[in-house]
């Protein structure tokens, strides 16, 4: 009867995983399984896609308070930002196995310049060596006015605090890169997308500023919510050293009515889901 049953070797592949499975310790059933998957994930986390959840208003109506979006950590490459405790513990300097820096247009994760202990999810609209100025509450890159024309009024929506409104307006960026040797590369593309003002164009704090010449290893980025959001407009560019990744996708999105530590709100988790925005690309 063994005749009838042959053991074939697993392949040199095969081999290799199991050897990786069994020196994670993801194979047993232990604790020794546990903190191994718990590593494996800690380092998926770092090193490739990591969620974050959008607590403010300052992407409105890109991002909306809510939202879970996914970042890709792997096209930028690992700071001392991308771990755990990088506000107490200075790993390292500089960026390590970078692939790529953000476009002008690109909604990117980075850590705040001005504050190490936040991260913020705004739209990078300066490369090394561009000139940002507002004036009257427009955009200009490089001394030209960005196009923008209104679509929406009276739009509203929940920024964290309390309801706001305002008009929408598509604006229209040149899509630029950093390519080698820091040369910026303007791709002849135009990346439309849509921005918020809740005052009228001029009225607000920062609808005029100086022009800002962003150094080099430097991004400038702002806030999709024009009238309610601290960006490069307040803390000035931010250094490629800070950069998390680009925001990717929405993988889920709820509304105000539900909050973690208010249990009895989970039960409408259901009809509280903002399903017409799963899954969306980020642009």
């Amino acid at each position: 009867m063994s005749g009838l049953f042959v053991s074939k070797d697993p392949s040199p592949q095969k081999k290799d995983v199991r050897r990786w499975v069994k020196l994670l310790g993801l194979g047993d059933d232990s604790w020794v399984s546990f903190f191994g998957w718990a590593l494996f994930i800690l380092l998926f986390r770092t090193a490739f896609f990591c969620p974050y959840k959008i607590p403010s208003g300052s992407m409105i109506p890109t991002l909306l308070v809510g939202d879970h979006i996914i970042v890709s950590r792997y096209p930028y490459g690992l700071c001392r930002f991308s771990f755990l405790g990088s506000q107490y513990i200075n790993y390292f300097s500089g960026r390590i196995f970078q692939r790529a820096l953000p476009k002008r247009g690109d909604v990117v994760v980075f850590t705040a310049p001005d504050k190490i202990d936040l991260d913020y999810v705004k739209r990078c609209v300066g490369l090394p060596g561009d000139k940002i100025q507002m004036i009257g509450g427009y955009l200009h890159i490089n001394g030209k006015k960005l196009n923008i024309q209104k679509v929406q009024e009276n739009y509203r929506d929940h920024d964290g605090y309390g309801e706001i409104k305002g008009d929408l307006y598509e604006e229209e960026i040149p899509v630029a890169s950093v390519e080698k040797n820091d040369t910026i590369v303007e791709k002849g593309e135009i990346k439309k997308h849509l921005v918020m003002k809740q005052k009228a164009f001029g009225d607000h704090d920062v609808d005029n500023t100086p022009v800002h010449e962003v150094p080099k290893d430097c991004f400038f980025f702002m806030g999709d919510n024009r009238d309610g959001s601290s960006d490069g407009r307040e803390f000035g560019s931010v250094h490629k050293d800070f950069l998390l990744g680009p925001a990717e996708v929405i993988f889920w999105s709820v509304n105000e009515h539900i909050h973690l530590w208010k249990p009895w709100t989970w039960f409408t988790l259901i009809q509280n889901t903002r399903w017409e925005r799963l899954p969306k690309k980020i642009q």
